[in-house]
C-alpha cells in the first residue's frame, strides 16, 4: 500500500542511507500493491520478500508480519508502509522487523496516525485494506518509546497531511 507521501518518505530515506537499496536483503510487510508499492525504490536486492495476509500482486509470502518464517539477523532492511494501523499485533509486529535485521541494519515504517478517519475497514472502505479483521488504531510516536533502545540511531516524522507517522532506525 503506498501513497504520494510515504512514498516521498521512503525515497528520503534512501536518499540518506542509499547503500541500503542497492544489493541488500530486503523483507517488507503489508506488500500486498493496492496503488503503488516501495519495492521499485530497491536496486537489485540481493533478496525480496514480501509479506501480507493474503495473496496477490507484491506478496512472495502469506502470512501474519509477526509471524514471518525467518531467523534473527536474515535481512538487512526491513519495512512496513501504512500496515500497523490495521495490525493488532502492531507490536509483535514491528519487534519482528527489528530481529529480522542485521546489526547495523535498516528498519523503516510508515503508519496513520492522529486525525486520519478510520480507512480499510468493512465499516469504510474495506477495498483499502482487504485482508484486516477490522481493527483500526491511529499510533502516534509515544507508541513506539519501548522500541527506542533497540536503535543505535533512529527518528520519526509526523506529518499533518494525510496524518503520516514515519520511522527510520538503524540497529
Amino acid at each position: 500500500m503506498s501513497h504520494e507521501q510515504q512514498l516521498a518518505f521512503v525515497a528520503r530515506v534512501k536518499a540518506k542511507f542509499p547503500e541500503y537499496f542497492l544489493g541488500k536483503k530486503v523483507v517488507e510487510i503489508g506488500s500486498l500493491n493496492i496503488n503503488g508499492t516501495v519495492r521499485g525504490l530497491f536496486d537489485a536486492p540481493a533478496q525480496y520478500v514480501g509479506c501480507d495476509l493474503g495473496e496477490g500482486a507484491g506478496v512472495d509470502i502469506v502470512c501474519a508480519g509477526h509471524e514471518l518464517p525467518y531467523p534473527d539477523g536474515s535481512f538487512d532492511v526491513a519495512i512496513s508502509c501504512e500496515c500497523f494501523e490495521h495490525d493488532k499485533h502492531w507490536e509483535k509486529t514491528f519487534k519482528k522487523m527489528i530481529d529480522l535485521v542485521t546489526d547495523g541494519g535498516l528498519v523503516i515504517f510508515s503508519c496513520a496516525t492522529i486525525g486520519r478517519p478510520e480507512h480499510g475497514t468493512s465499516r469504510t472502505s474495506p477495498a483499502d485494506a482487504p485482508f484486516t479483521n477490522d481493527y483500526y488504531r491511529n499510533l502516534e510516536e509515544k507508541d513506539f518509546e519501548q522500541f527506542k533502545s533497540f536503535f543505535k540511531s533512529h527518528a520519526f516524522e509526523t506529518i499533518t497531511w494525510p496524518c503520516d507517522l514515519y520511522f527510520w532506525g538503524l540497529k
